[in-house]
């Protein structure tokens, strides 16, 4: 059988196509899940009168729970299996270990991922190293330290109802504050002026009904908790507000610039953890939907 032979020019221009050939996408499970946009038919919207700038359009949300932010939980919801097992992607486990403190960031003297130590993690073995420490941290868990510290040893303060067998007096600074106590219980209460002290004595007499706090056995001692070791101050929130802000409030800020940042908005401003603090008190953020 005969071959034709290929002029030295052909087969220069056909090796050259075969390099300039786009390749396949090397595959990579740091984000596996890949978002697209929804079909939008004009003809539905041909009706609207509402002006463009009287509207309200949300872009992005803002998430926090027990597996972290809406990117890592819903990894874990997919992820999870019957033996209690959980896939997640070598982003998520980068993102979950980040927030807990387990990798930091650094540029020098390498730029890359160091952990506690100081010492610097390739990223090709974050996933595998540090799997198994997020998952542990993160879900339903037992009750032991954090959010769980107040249901510690599978106890929780509550009230109980006790009677009193004799008469009880307490001070209180003014008649205003006495009187209040009597409107609590008017048959069992009595309030007199005290005229050394010039303070108000409140009698509680017997019979009456007082609440006595105390540490009652739980049911259950597992619950969802915000995954361990996540922390407010890595996100940009100053560690003055951590003590003085509550904890609700704090997380409301992160999830409020989390949602800035998802879209990748074009203002640089807005990307910033402080950006909230210039145009809205924490508390009014807090109660924020």
């Amino acid at each position: 059988m005969r071959r034709r032979k290929l002029p030295l020019r052909r087969l220069r221009l056909r090796e050259r196509s075969r390099r300039a050939a786009p390749q396949a996408p090397l595959s990579s499970s740091a984000h596996p899940i890949v978002t697209k946009q929804a079909s939008v038919d004009l003809a539905d919207w041909q009706n609207v009168t509402a002006k463009p700038k009287d509207e309200i359009v949300i872009v992005s949300v803002g998430e926090l729970g027990p597996w972290g932010s809406g990117r890592t939980r819903t990894q874990a919801e997919l992820g999870i299996h019957p033996d209690g097992t959980v896939d997640l992607s070598a982003g998520a486990v980068l993102e979950l270990a980040w927030n807990m403190g387990l990798l930091t960031w650094a540029d020098s003297p390498k730029p890359g991922w160091y952990d506690t130590d100081g010492n610097l993690v390739p990223e090709e073995d974050i996933a595998e190293r540090y799997h198994d420490e997020v998952v542990a941290r993160s879900g339903i868990r037992p009750f032991e330290e954090g959010m769980g510290d107040d249901y510690k040893d599978g106890a929780d303060e509550e009230e109980a109802e006790v009677f009193l067998d004799h008469d009880v007096t307490f001070s209180v600074p003014t008649r205003d504050v006495a009187a209040e106590y009597v409107k609590l219980d008017e048959a069992h209460t009595t309030i007199a002026p005290d005229e050394e002290s010039g303070e108000w004595n409140v009698t509680r007499h017997a019979g009456s009904m007082i609440r006595v706090p105390r540490r009652a056995t739980m049911t259950r001692t597992v619950g969802g908790q915000f995954p361990k070791g996540f922390d407010p101050t890595r996100w940009g929130i100053p560690a003055s507000m951590v003590g003085d802000v509550d904890k609700i409030a704090l997380w409301n800020i992160v999830t409020t610039v989390d949602a800035y940042l998802a879209p990748a908005s074009p203002r640089p401003k807005s990307s910033s953890p402080s950006t909230p603090r210039w145009w809205l008190r924490p508390r009014a953020l807090a109660s924020a939907a």
